[in-house]
């Protein structure tokens, strides 16, 4: 399996190309050309001494810098734009990093990662006492988490039924979150 480093935290491979996330390899390899050609400490050397050849006035060039599209995303360094290259035309690492992108994603909405059974999935773990009053029982139910943590149900039985409505339970080790069907 390729395994993905991408050491920018601040942008995504596909932002430092400005291409969207759905990009043709040959989009990708032209975005790559562009922003090599911005970012290439060669070509800033010149630009930086003011010899602008060309027929583009500074002003031209002041106004194509600030393009909606380049002002987007904030200025990148050509290892940057060099790696994001590496990875989005490499059909496994892409893969790879997209895999990852999107369980980061996924983890921080606390979208579901799975269904379970509170008849079949849980366990009992504690009932209140029988000599309680029969409107304060609380009953607790567990499951193992893969990651060696606990999700832990808590129904109170003089609650209404969750017949049809499943409960949500988030591990207390990890920020995997499960939901639970009532039956």
């Amino acid at each position: 399996m390729a395994v993905c480093t991408w050491s920018y935290t601040a942008w995504t491979p596909y932002e430092v190309l400005r291409v969207p996330s759905n990009a043709s390899v040959s989009d990708i390899r032209a975005a790559f050309k562009k922003m090599a050609l911005r970012t290439h400490p060669d070509k800033q050397r010149g630009c930086c001494q003011g010899s602008h050849e060309g027929s583009r006035s500074n002003n031209e060039a002041a106004s194509a810098t600030s393009s909606p599209s380049s002002a987007a995303v904030a200025p990148v360094s050509f290892h940057a734009v060099k790696e994001a290259s590496e990875i989005l035309l490499d059909p496994f690492l892409r893969a790879a990093y997209d895999a990852v992108r999107s369980h980061v994603l996924v983890r921080e909405v606390g979208a579901i990662s799975d269904t379970l059974s509170l008849v079949d999935d849980f366990d009992l773990v504690d009932g209140s006492d029988e000599t309680c009053d029969a409107a304060a029982q609380v009953h607790v139910y567990q499951c193992e988490c893969r990651c060696g943590g606990v999700y832990e149900a808590v129904l109170f039985a003089d609650a209404a039924p969750r017949h049809g409505r499943p409960l949500r339970c988030e591990c207390d080790s990890c920020s995997l979150v499960v939901e639970v069907v009532v039956e």
